[in-house]
């Protein structure tokens, strides 16, 4: 891994700069101030905050008191107070080059960054070295044990806590402890008997029931009393409790609580009618809501406040999802816009197919951009899918510009990642039963085109076997072609056959099936039944079976 200096909460010192107490590993560096001040989407960490409440849940408290931000650019991990509100922020982005362990990393970093919290260090003044260092053990001592409440393995605590706390600049000098002192510190509190723990959490509890919840319930009671001088704490405050139930639906799917949460979001935009990512979030919630129309709304009006590229293929992505009509003047941007900005793969597989159409070469450059550049996402556990997906996505485009051999390559790269060949047979989900069926059927399609026929007959077969809820009309089809190919006409008629009795909607492809089982009647000597055939595709407007006819 790459040596980089060290990171943590290494040092609790005083910051003019604010004017308050900041436990933090450095001095505070004047990009905070503007991760301080103002709100944005790359502010929002889905990670952070779930670890933080994660963390929260572990030591029984469900209304935290502070707001959690991503502020890159800080090279820092602190707690401070800012204008009587209680941060925690993180640079994710430095702190993510020397995790090896996500889940255990985030939970030791934000976990020592609570505690300066509840122990009340940011409230000091300001401290002298010796009583810094016993802070900082102080925290270290707590967050080994939240390590020990999610069950981590001693082991790998230590190692990740020492991957993260090395410093190589240590001095006696230094006003934070050194390595051995802390990793010592993380252990006991790992290692903590039933009593001691016991104990710990007691005085938790007792920093929440006394001081922790008499701040937040202070707070909200100021929100609904002031509404001018106090009006930025109160947007706040009421932005960090949207934000909880935001993430709740968001991350854990927790849908009962929408439209108290659009409430909420609603309430904030009456107050404020400038804040472009409270309508961009309102835009989200009417879209999981299904509301497309509601959803279209506020995304243009986020994307009009804010001229935010993610904001308008958000709202392309509604009119698309929804089948609103599409008003070409306001997507138009979309052509020339810097697609390296996007901030989701969802964002790119919408831009893709709005340029799909128009300017195909450009579609495939932002997928592959995409593909290429995905460690920029900062995604969750879940949406894992969305590689494989965009991957297939990819292929498809590249079949539209009839470079076959290339969509053939990334069809096959979607399937390996989503390991189909292993996974057939196994209990699959209504999700993977869609996604395997779309990248295995558009194989089947390109194998067929490349006249692959014996790879495009095994592809049939496994999604006929395996994929049994699907209609497989086209399947059929493609089975039809493939022996035909191979000049097998006597099975190609069978698959034809089968496809048009199974076809349930005329789509472009239903009259080319009479066309085919045509030219297979006309081969087998079945001419009557061919002259049927053709005449069929051919008053459908396929001139190639009116030619066969005449």
């Amino acid at each position: 891994m790459k040596k980089i200096i060290p990171i943590i909460i290494t040092l609790c010192s005083y910051a003019p700069l604010l004017s308050q107490q900041t436990c933090a590993y450095s001095s505070v560096d004047y990009n905070l101030n503007i991760c301080l001040n103002y709100h944005n989407t790359s502010h929002v960490s889905v990670s952070m905050n779930r670890a933080v409440d994660e963390i929260l849940e572990k030591i029984g408290v469900f209304n935290k008191n502070f707001i959690v931000k991503n502020c890159n650019g800080i090279f820092n991990a602190l707690a401070t107070n800012y204008n009587n509100n209680r941060y925690i922020l993180m640079d994710e982005t430095f702190f993510y080059q020397s995790i090896s362990n996500n889940s255990i990393g985030y939970h030791l970093i934000l976990s020592h960054e609570i505690a300066h919290h509840l122990n009340g260090h940011t409230l000091k003044s300001s401290t002298s070295r010796l009583e810094s260092q016993r802070m900082e053990l102080e925290c270290d001592y707590f967050a080994g044990f939240v390590l020990s409440k999610f069950g981590y393995n001693i082991e790998d605590c230590i190692k990740e806590a020492k991957n993260i706390l090395k410093d190589d600049n240590w001095t006696p000098n230094s006003t934070h402890p050194n390595l051995e002192s802390r990793i010592t510190a993380i252990k006991k509190g790992y290692l903590a008997d039933f009593s001691q723990k016991q104990k710990l959490a007691h005085k938790i509890s007792n920093i929440i029931e006394n001081e922790y919840q008499k701040a937040f319930n202070e707070a909200i009671t100021n929100y609904q009393n002031k509404l001018s001088n106090t009006q930025d704490k109160r947007l706040a405050f009421l932005i960090d409790d949207a934000e909880r139930g935001y993430r709740d639906i968001i991350i854990n799917n927790k849908f009962e609580k929408i439209d108290e949460i659009i409430s909420k979001y609603q309430k904030i935009d009456i107050i404020t009618k400038e804040m472009a990512t409270i309508k961009y979030q309102l835009g989200s919630l009417y879209y999981r809501k299904r509301e497309f129309n509601e959803a279209y709304n506020y995304f243009i009006s986020a994307y009009n406040l804010k001229n935010d590229i993610n904001f308008l293929i958000s709202a392309f992505g509604v009119s698309y999802e929804g089948g609103l009509t599409i008003d070409e003047k306001i997507f138009q941007p979309l052509q020339y816009c810097d697609f390296t900005a996007l901030n989701h793969p969802n964002l790119y597989k919408y831009l893709a197919i709005y340029l799909a159409d128009k300017k195909i070469e450009r579609a495939i450059t932002v997928l592959k951009y995409a593909i290429e550049n995905w460690s920029k996402f900062n995604l969750l556990d879940h949406e894992f899918f969305l590689l494989p997906n965009l991957t297939s996505d990819l292929s498809l485009l590249y079949l539209k510009n009839n470079q076959l051999e290339l969509a053939y390559q990334y069809n096959l790269k979607a399937g390996k990642l989503f390991d189909i060949e292993n996974r057939l047979n196994s209990n699959l989900t209504e999700f993977d039963k869609n996604d395997f069926s779309v990248i295995m059927s558009n194989r089947a399609l390109i194998e067929m085109f490349l006249e692959k026929y014996n790879d495009c007959i095994t592809t049939c077969d496994k999604i006929i076997t395996y994929l049994t809820d699907s209609n497989h009309s086209d399947v059929y089809y493609l089975l039809g072609r493939s022996y035909y190919g191979l000049g097998d006409y006597e099975m190609a008629v069978v698959y034809f056959n089968q496809s048009i009795k199974t076809s349930k909607i005329k789509t472009d492809t239903y009259y080319m099936k009479y066309y085919y089982r045509g030219l297979t009647n006309k081969e087998l000597g079945n001419i009557d039944k061919s002259k049927i055939d053709f005449t069929v595709a051919c008053d459908n407007n396929l001139p190639f079976a009116c030619k066969e006819l005449n």
